[in-house]
């Protein structure tokens, strides 16, 4: 990875932390074409093509149905790895659903 993707991740990551969502949606390319895992319920929209869609099918419903989703920067010697860990532990507002799950992407 170069320098400069690694501090665009960096940067994207820092911003996921900092709760500044306009600057990681302006960081991603306009046709980004995001997709959740399989078994996931935000899977149902894969891809998310764009920045918009990735707002309205991911974020804004993990704020609204989760409780507990941090993004995180990992260092490892000189290199970085950015992973987006999602630790949920709460209710969903539609379902009543209870879950206590973590899990990481990596990019």
């Amino acid at each position: 990875m170069s320098q400069e993707n690694a501090d665009t991740v960096r940067g994207m990551y820092e911003a996921f932390g900092r709760g500044d969502i306009s600057f990681v949606l302006a960081a991603l390319d306009p046709e980004v074409e995001w997709r959740e895992a399989e078994n996931f319920i935000y899977a149902d929209g894969n891809p998310y093509v764009g920045p918009d869609a990735v707002l309205q099918g991911v974020f804004a419903r993990l704020a609204g149905e989760w409780e507990g989703s941090t993004p995180a920067t990992r260092r490892s010697g000189a290199a970085i790895t950015a992973a987006r860990t999602r630790r949920t532990g709460g209710t969903s507002a539609h379902s009543s659903h209870t879950s206590s799950r973590s899990g990481a992407a990596r990019s």
